[in-house]
């Protein structure tokens, strides 16, 4: 009967921590100056992170994952404290949180933008996170929406550890080229996220990229769609990538060039 109890506890109480949980994250963004409280703070914090994600506490997703996006946002590194965290993200995600992703994702593009340096190292880490936007595109039950989540953590990688992570980009650019090559994806900024993929792929590394692509006879396919689509291109984002992209393929030399 513990369970019971412990849910009945829950149920009276997490309005109340709903509300606690809020202000800490306010409060956390304003002691960006005071990495010495942070951490302190992240101590006292981190056992609260636990009970709610190791007891699948759904309640309180939204306002853990803002918390730990807080932490690492504020800090602008990654302490060992929110590497566990890091971990129980995964393994809430795994545990059949997938559709979470999109709560978890300003805290996990913090995990690669200010850990890039940590991640370079810890070869488990990316592949952890590699496989949360594998099994987003592996399950069927995931819509678009979802996906456009795991299409920017895919992004944020590439973005980060550029030169180190050359055998997921191939996968990347196979996730997006199978869907885009076997349907015709109606939601549109889903449509644009995917060739997004390939873009960022080329941006990371073009030679590579290109001799994927013509290895797997994408290329046309891919240039034709993407060349066709320029205008929905809209966010300053969007232009930006596809003209670092280009800049990219210009700038090979013309025998590298399939």
């Amino acid at each position: 009967g513990g369970d019971d109890d412990f849910g009945d506890y829950l149920d009276e109480k997490s309005i109340t921590a709903l509300g606690v949980l809020q202000t800490i994250g306010t409060l956390i963004l304003t002691l960006e100056s005071t990495p010495d409280v942070l951490l302190h703070i992240e101590a006292i914090l981190m056992p609260v992170i636990q009970v709610t994600l190791e007891n699948k506490l759904y309640d309180l997703y939204n306002e853990i994952f803002e918390i730990i996006d807080s932490c690492t946002f504020a800090a602008k590194s990654i302490s060992p404290t929110m590497w566990q965290a890091f971990e129980l993200i995964h393994a809430t995600f795994k545990a059949g949180a997938e559709l979470y992703l999109e709560d978890m994702l300003p805290a996990l593009d913090n995990f690669v933008q200010y850990g890039a340096p940590h991640l370079i190292q810890k070869q488990e880490y990316v592949e952890a996170l590699f496989s949360m936007i594998s099994d987003m595109f592996s399950d069927a039950k995931v819509g678009g929406v979802d996906r456009i989540c795991a299409c920017k953590l895919a992004e944020a990688l590439m973005l980060n550890l550029r030169g180190h992570i050359d055998n997921y980009v191939l996968r990347f650019i196979e996730f997006a080229m199978s869907v885009l090559t076997a349907t015709d994806v109606k939601i549109k900024a889903y449509k644009i996220h995917l060739m997004e993929l390939v873009i960022n792929a080329i941006h990371y590394n073009p030679i590579l990229t290109l001799q994927f692509l013509e290895a797997k006879d994408w290329t046309n396919r891919f240039f034709s769609l993407w060349f066709g689509s320029m205008s929905t291109f809209s966010r300053v984002h969007d232009k930006k990538l596809c003209i670092v992209a280009i800049s990219a393929l210009l700038s090979l030399p013309p025998d590298q060039v399939p």
